[in-house]
């Protein structure tokens, strides 16, 4: 885990436990802090509701942002994520 103390202004990322050290260290180099939580859905959601995190992913797939007030919404990431690449 980030040793960094968790602050309001940090962009927080909260994934279920299964998630890989590859993942945390590249959320790390965009400067994001990486909290893993208990595995499952519900969880990692309410666990990112709890921290105010931009973020909650699950390894089975489940994504949910706090600027869709965590709806767990394939196509609304899908679309974020093709217009980020565009």
């Amino acid at each position: 885990q980030n040793p960094r103390p968790l602050r309001a202004n940090h962009r927080i990322v909260v994934t279920d436990s299964a998630t890989s050290k590859g993942l945390h260290d590249f959320l790390d180099s965009l400067q994001l802090h990486h909290v893993r939580h208990v595995k499952g859905y519900a969880d990692v959601i309410t666990k990112a509701k709890e921290l105010g995190a931009i973020l909650a992913i699950e390894t089975s797939g489940h994504c949910a942002m706090r600027e869709n007030a965590y709806v767990d919404d394939g196509m609304y990431t899908a679309v974020k994520i093709l217009g980020a690449l565009a």
